[in-house]
């Protein structure tokens, strides 16, 4: 039973991790495009901006497959420390993403964004979806953070109790 949970587990973050991937390929194509076609009568800092999230989708890319490498590693049927060995690599993976994000790149985005506001005049109501965008994404990161840590705890107990069972 308790091996039944933690597949179920490492499926669903498989699953998610995998449509992340095919979300960020697809947000890169829409990002390639729009730079295409529009970078000639934008302004500079919007330029900047697109430039700067089509090359954070590039690295983000390349990011999730080797996430995604890391939970398709890990197999039940071999022994659990194998398995506990990826489970806290993929953690460290997340922490690492984490880190990242809530240090580097948002901060990037959020001043790049209001650089980019600030040169097109844009209105009060832009402003506003702007403020309410990024409140949004604090709000998911810091969701998604809390989840992840919870779900791999769960996947640890789980482990652990599996492998005191083998040594019984």
């Amino acid at each position: 039973m308790t091996q039944g949970k933690v597949e179920k587990s490492i499926n669903r973050l498989l699953g998610m991790e995998i449509i992340s991937t095919v979300i960020v390929i697809v947000v890169f194509s829409f990002i390639i495009y729009s730079f295409e076609a529009y970078h000639e009568t934008m302004k500079s800092f919007w330029n900047i901006l697109i430039i700067f999230s089509g090359v954070l989708c590039f690295a983000t890319i390349f990011w999730e497959i080797y996430k995604v490498l890391t939970l398709m590693k890990i197999d039940l049927s071999k022994k659990v420390n194998s398995t506990i060995y990826y489970v806290n690599k993929y953690q460290i993976q997340l922490k690492r993403e984490f880190f990242m994000l809530i240090y580097f790149i948002f901060p990037v985005l959020f001043i790049l964004a209001i650089l980019t506001y600030a040169e097109a005049n844009a209105s009060f109501s832009l402003w506003m979806f702007l403020v309410c965008i990024f409140s949004l994404l604090v709000i998911i990161i810091w969701y998604s953070k809390k989840k992840y840590k919870k779900m791999h705890a769960a996947i640890l107990a789980s482990l652990t109790e599996i492998k005191e069972l083998e040594e019984e």
